[in-house]
């Protein structure tokens, strides 16, 4: 059995201040390069300091995710990584782990597994909590209550864009901590942020009491300082990935490929401090 949510995700993000530092928030590709792979960089990301991962379920019509997501979502489907496969990487992990798991899910992939059965097998393997990019706004509400109920943390994202209404809605049905996206669009490296981000990260947090962290375009360690000096934490996706991919590329066998990812993760943590 995993330990409660409590535990898991909300007291992840409560060690920050204690530590004089803000969380990382690392993604991984499920089954990219492969599913060992994957298993492997979760328990040494966990060992480096991550409060919080996020595994993505391969899928291949995302909308959300720029070229280099989609490309490990690719390779993963052609290597055979299965959702049932990504259930099994998450019940091989989840006790071996101080850090919150969560699954960024395309909406698509909940529906054809059915919503109930998904949320059943997420927290039955060891999954604290979801993130649907793709989320239809009117069924949202509902579909949050679901995960509740399901002993699972709803994650709700909040673009630059959105107006302070609808930023108001999002909040209330979103719990463990609220993704502010740093641009608007798809997932991707960025050189800057623009100046509203901050100040919108930090009248969410005087107006619904959530953690927010902070992901799109965050991609090297002076980065994860810059948001760490108004957010709870750093959300990690693209630059991870994309050092994966160049491993591929230099045909490194696992061990290696594993020592030089998580050494770009232990930078990213360094960054925070």
């Amino acid at each position: 059995m995993k330990t409660s949510l409590k535990n898991r995700i909300d007291q992840s993000l409560m060690r920050a201040p204690a530590s004089g530092s803000c969380a990382v928030l690392p993604f991984l590709t499920a089954g990219y390069p492969n599913a060992n792979t994957t298993t492997t960089l979760i328990r040494a990301f966990d060992g480096e300091g991550a409060r919080i991962i996020e595994l993505g379920f391969p899928f291949s019509d995302s909308i959300a995710d720029g070229p280099v997501i989609q490309n490990s979502f690719h390779h993963a489907i052609a290597g055979g990584q299965t959702i049932a496969g990504v259930f099994d990487i998450a019940s091989q992990v989840c006790k071996d782990i101080q850090c919150g798991l969560v699954a960024m899910v395309s909406y698509s992939i909940i529906e054809r597994f059915g919503k109930e059965s998904f949320l059943q097998r997420a927290a039955e393997s060891g999954f604290d909590g979801v993130i649907v990019p793709d989320a239809p706004s009117d069924l949202a509400v509902v579909f949050s209550e679901q995960c509740r109920n399901a002993d699972l943390h709803f994650i709700g994202l909040i673009a630059p864009s959105t107006s302070a209404p609808r930023s108001k809605e999002i909040a209330s049905y979103t719990s463990g901590f609220i993704y502010q996206m740093a641009v608007s669009g798809t997932t991707g490296e960025r050189k800057d942020f623009g100046e509203s981000i901050a100040e919108q990260v930090r009248q969410l947090k005087q107006t619904h009491g959530l953690p927010v962290c902070v992901g799109f375009g965050v991609s090297s360690p002076s980065q994860v300082r810059e948001v760490c000096e108004f957010a709870d934490g750093a959300i990690v996706g693209s630059a991870i990935v994309r050092h994966i991919a160049a491993c591929i590329d230099k045909q490194l066998p696992q061990e290696s490929l594993v020592t030089e990812v998580t050494s770009f993760m232990r930078s990213l943590v360094h960054g925070t401090s």
